[in-house]
């Protein structure tokens, strides 16, 4: 039987042929690392007018402007596809749109909507940080958490809730910028943040405050993409793209720059502290369907509710009611703080009442199971303002302080001896401060 002679090519050469199998495999492409930690950026547009249709149900839906000093400070989407420009007068406005709701602007009530947008950010993750109304960075739970789906889900409802934009990514300026791509009611997560950066124009910069003239001579050096950007360094920056008449260009797009790098802002975010709120809760044994029945637990509450103040007034109130076939809430953001109960009773009845109302022309009755009274935006002297306050004791003694404080400093003594100690005078002309000052205890002169 006849052998068969390897092929021609290799005759002359005393090695074996190439195996395929032992060749070496193209050079993958390395792929961006997963980042170790995400940073979420919210972004409610237009806020002025969100909070003005979040105060105020009645505005949902319809076209509304709001003015300040004469002259629009906001308008709504439909207004401003009608023609409708920022800083026109009243006059121009209702001729071009006489249709629009105006409304005066109140920062009292647009702050107290932005309060709630946090308190409600603040039960998913206390890690929040408020750039300005309208745009909050907070942090998502870590991607091996077990909560990961579970909170981000809530995130994902009070974004479509509130019609927001949300982005999560490896950076705050890649955050940032995502969620204003992002559609309305839409949670975003930037995987890559070179590919997504590759794929964004630098005219989107102008969402983020950028000017047009500084997007414009961007785009005439060629600089098409969001990621050309890194190649320029901040003098290049600062002397040749920026416009003189808006100072903030040249961080903006020096901040912009290093987004996707290992420059990037990714400063942690901050933790929320909620500011103070008394609340008072009246839960009825049989449900109240009578105005009378109601008026009297609702007295009761804010009586509760005002005994919490300890000298503190109030500059908005919010009634919960739970009915046995939903629970609604109305607020009402004052002009003044108040503290008495009288004045606080007639505003938290005239918001019951309008619930009740509601409820009565949507389902036919009412049966009021409890009710919750909140009192928010707290102004005065809280308590660690009291505890320092040199007013509220006698100015007589030689030496003075604070009734409050010297309980609490003897407390702090009598369970840690020898902790607390004050620094005394000694010698007022020593060239060293360890020579002119003398730790004593605290509490020697307080007998």
């Amino acid at each position: 039987m006849a052998h068969r002679l390897p092929s021609h090519r290799w005759l002359a050469s005393s090695s074996p042929p190439p195996d395929k199998a032992k060749t070496p495999p193209a050079k993958a492409q390395p792929k961006e690392p997963e980042p170790m930690s995400l940073f979420g950026c919210l972004l409610i547009p237009q806020f002025p007018i969100w909070s003005a249709r979040f105060t105020d149900p009645k505005l949902v839906g319809a076209p509304i402007i709001i003015h300040r000093n004469g002259k629009v400070f906001a308008a709504c989407a439909h207004s401003l596809t009608m023609g409708v420009r920022l800083g026109w007068t009243l006059q121009r406005v209702q001729s071009l749109c006489p249709y629009a709701r105006i409304k005066a602007h109140n920062a009292a009530e647009e702050a107290h909507a932005w309060e709630e947008v946090l308190a409600a950010l603040y039960t998913i993750t206390p890690g929040l940080e408020s750039k300005q109304p309208g745009l909050i960075f907070f942090e998502p739970p870590s991607l091996t958490s077990v909560s990961w789906l579970s909170r981000m889900a809530g995130v994902a409802k009070l974004v479509r809730s509130w019609r927001a934009q949300a982005a999560l990514a490896s950076d705050r300026a890649t955050a940032e910028l995502a969620a204003h791509q992002v559609a309305s009611g839409m949670v975003r997560r930037v995987n890559s943040a070179r590919g997504f950066l590759c794929r964004t124009p630098t005219a989107s910069l102008t969402q983020v405050g950028v000017s047009a003239v500084a997007i414009e001579r961007l785009e005439w050096f060629g600089f098409k993409n969001v990621s050309d950007l890194t190649r320029l360094s901040r003098e290049q920056i600062s002397c040749q793209f920026t416009d003189p008449t808006h100072r903030n260009d040249a961080d903006l797009l020096w901040r912009f720059a290093r987004a996707g790098t290992p420059d990037a802002d990714a400063q942690p975010v901050q933790s929320y502290q909620r500011p103070p709120v008394r609340i008072s809760r009246f839960v009825f044994e049989q449900a109240a369907t009578r105005p009378t029945e109601w008026e009297s637990a609702l007295d009761d509450a804010i009586q509760q509710t005002t005994a919490q103040l300890h000298g503190m007034s109030t500059g908005a109130v919010t009634l919960c009611l739970q009915a046995k076939t939903g629970s609604c809430q109305a607020s009402k953001v004052l002009r003044e703080a108040v503290s008495s109960p009288r004045n606080l009773f007639r505003v938290a009845l005239d918001l019951m009442n309008a619930l009740a109302s509601g409820i009565v022309e949507r389902d036919g009755m009412i049966e009021v199971q409890a009710l919750e009274v909140r009192l928010s935006r707290l102004t005065g002297d809280t308590l660690q303002e009291a505890l320092f306050d040199t007013r509220r004791y006698d100015t007589s003694a030689k030496r003075r302080c604070p009734p409050t404080l010297l309980a609490a400093l003897r407390n702090l003594e009598s369970r840690h001896t020898g902790l607390l100690w004050k620094s005394k005078l000694r010698d007022q002309y020593a060239p060293l401060p360890e020579d002119r000052f003398a730790l004593v205890p605290a509490l020697e002169e307080y007998p």
